[in-house]
């Protein structure tokens, strides 16, 4: 007997729970090598996902899975180095909390 059965499925993925992550980001500039922690925050991702399952006849009953995204996910996060400021957004805060303490 020939087991060939395949289950199939689009999913609606959101995650906008502002998942906080830490990245290293090894840099090589000549002879010496830097590592620098990278904080990701406030994580947000939307997209439509395709999901491929290749069922077989004994446990775990699932032989593969194969996902991708049917089209690019909008996906949003804010980088802060060293976790001490916000890299993609810090002259926005800057111009904002100067503007706050002259006419607050």
């Amino acid at each position: 007997m020939v087991w060939n059965s395949k289950l199939r499925y689009q999913i609606g993925l959101r995650y906008t729970g502002g998942a906080c992550m830490l990245l290293m980001l090894s840099l090589k500039f000549g002879i010496i090598p830097t590592v620098m922690s990278i904080g990701v925050r406030d994580f947000d991702i939307d997209g439509e996902l395709w999901v491929k399952l290749r069922l077989i006849p004994t446990e775990p009953f699932v032989g593969a899975v194969s996902w991708a995204f049917v089209a690019l996910p909008k996906i949003k996060f804010v980088l802060s180095p060293f976790r001490l400021f916000n890299l993609m957004g810090g002259f926005v805060n800057i111009r904002e909390t100067v503007y706050q303490s002259r006419f607050g």
